[in-house]
């Protein structure tokens, strides 16, 4: 592929366009939007678009390469849109990014992505909404949080839902116990991704060396993705065909505790239920004897 790089002025204009939006776009309990007049007044507007199309076009060439490796062959792949109105919002951001279209293409499945912003590019699994956490997440974190808390130079970055979601808190891999306690305050209502983070200072210096940093962690981040993509799920054909795990039976699991271990110590707050569970279990396991 051609020799590409990310330079100062990427990010100046990044930085610019991010101060800019602040100026026209409202975010709130009770109003959101943006300020459509200054499509028509402003004339830094096409100032804008030039420089996130010539930032788009870099995230494209990258994209497309990725794309052309066998293991990414098979993936849906995306570059952010640039439009007018509201969308300008966004694009103090712009990012790549791969998925399995499991879901015919709806955001509410884990993505791979690419981004670039005013302070740093971003390498991450992206969750979007709660769908995602809810199918994807939850049974990820339960299956590999082991394997996540050996690799420190993961950031996990946790944003409020909806657009212009605020940054809630960041968390490293050794924090996943923190994160996920976050997570259920939330009820999964939220956005996510588990991010490897180069700072523009980093970036920069690379010069055209960055692709090659860009594709060892992408590759590195697609094994988290392949394994968030599958977790707790069978699919058939072009993963067409979604086969639900058999729901948990905390009773039964309970009971087979209980002949295994021969005792189990209930422990929590006054009114959750200690006593009813152990007069249930103790009907259940006299019952069958």
């Amino acid at each position: 592929m051609d020799e590409i790089a990310f330079t100062t002025q990427d990010f100046n204009d990044l930085e610019f366009i991010d101060n800019f939006n602040k100026e026209h776009w409202t975010a709130g309990p009770s109003s959101i939007g943006w300020n459509y007049d200054i499509e028509k007044t402003d004339p830094r507007i096409n100032d804008i678009r030039q420089s996130l199309q010539r930032i788009k076009s870099k995230l494209s060439a990258i994209g497309e390469y990725m794309h052309s490796k066998d293991e990414y062959k098979d993936l849906e792949f995306g570059v952010q849109k640039i439009t007018d109105g509201r969308t300008v919002r966004y694009l103090s951001e712009l990012w790549m990014y791969f998925y399995k279209g499991l879901e015919k293409k709806s955001p509410n499945e884990p993505q791979l992505q690419l981004a670039i912003s005013k302070e740093n590019i971003h390498i991450s699994v992206w969750f979007e909404n709660k769908s995602a956490n809810e199918k994807y997440l939850k049974n990820f974190l339960e299956d590999y949080s082991d394997e996540l808390k050996q690799d420190s130079q993961i950031q996990i970055m946790l944003y409020e839902s909806g657009i212009g979601g605020k940054l809630i808190d960041t968390y490293k891999t050794y924090e996943l116990e923190k994160f996920a306690a976050k997570l259920s305050e939330l009820n999964f209502d939220c956005k996510l991704g588990f991010q490897y983070i180069y700072p523009k200072e980093e970036v920069i210096r690379q010069g055209d060396q960055i692709v090659s940093t860009i594709e060892k962690y992408m590759d590195k981040m697609k094994q988290y993705f392949d394994k968030a993509s599958n977790t707790g799920k069978q699919f058939t054909a072009k993963n067409i065909s979604i086969n639900e795990p058999t729901p948990p039976n905390p009773r039964q699991d309970s009971f087979n505790l209980l002949l295994n271990k021969k005792e189990i110590i209930l422990y929590g707050p006054p009114g959750t239920g200690k006593t009813y569970k152990t007069k249930d279990i103790a009907v259940e396991f006299l019952s069958d004897k």
